[in-house]
């Protein structure tokens, strides 16, 4: 807290009186630099109160056996929950637990337990994965092993993203070629160019054809569709 070298004093005596029970003041190390701060008065004064003026001082252990009515009570103040999942005795059952890997830290102000915090190095990932997000905490694994995760996770979207794209192309060009396919325009071009390919057989067979006099008077309409036509049009498919 600073006070203004202007404030009057009965106000602040008003205001926080008595201002030494909770507030101790910071001493002046250099005053002559106060008079080069513009906007601070170079009587100013700086107060700080200590968090043990206001909290009370706290003793951090090894839970004990003895620890469990007070915790019970500090627990059951907050919910029921708690004991109604666990059992009436689950706090001395986790205290009892306590060996290598399991470990209850009682936090005591004077003589009376009022926290606990159970600690093990058997923890289950999977389920804290199941029932929190654990992203934004590296998922509880080392940085550098996590980062190489991130940047393998955005590969694999990248890549995944690209193969959409693409199948998404192919898709909208095979849509395209139908499309065109089923055009009257473009299936007489398609049958125009089939056709072209076939040019030379197609003119040796007409030719055979118009100079066979015997064979040129057996045709008429329905044999030119079903036997040339058909086997000129064998491997044109119309959609």
């Amino acid at each position: 807290m600073c006070i203004g070298g202007d404030a009057d004093e009965e106000d602040i005596t008003h205001c926080f009186d008595p201002l030494s029970q909770y507030f101790e003041q910071l001493p002046l190390k250099d005053k002559e630099v106060m008079q080069n701060v513009r906007g601070v008065h170079r009587e100013s004064e700086v107060f700080f109160s200590s968090r043990v003026h206001v909290i009370p001082f706290i003793e951090v252990r090894l839970a004990n056996q003895e620890d469990h009515d007070d915790l019970a009570d500090v627990f059951n103040a907050q919910s029921e929950t708690v004991t109604e999942a666990y059992g009436e005795y689950f706090i001395a059952e986790l205290i009892a637990s306590q060996n290598e890997k399991n470990k209850a830290l009682v936090a005591q102000v004077k003589d009376k337990a009022v926290g606990l915090m159970g600690l093990t190095k058997q923890v289950d990932l999977k389920l804290l994965h199941e029932c929190f997000e654990l992203d934004p905490y590296d998922n509880l694994l080392k940085p550098e092993i996590m980062d190489a995760v991130r940047v393998r996770r955005a590969l694999i979207r990248c890549q995944m993203q690209r193969t959409e794209d693409n199948n998404q192309i192919a898709k909208l060009q095979k849509l395209k070629e139908e499309t065109m396919q089923c055009n009257i325009i473009a299936q007489r071009i398609a049958l125009q160019e089939h056709l072209t390919k076939s040019f030379e057989e197609i003119d040796k067979e007409i030719d055979v054809w118009l100079n066979d006099d015997v064979e040129v008077k057996t045709l008429d309409r329905k044999k030119v569709e079903d036997v040339i036509f058909e086997g000129w049009l064998r491997d044109f498919t119309i959609y």
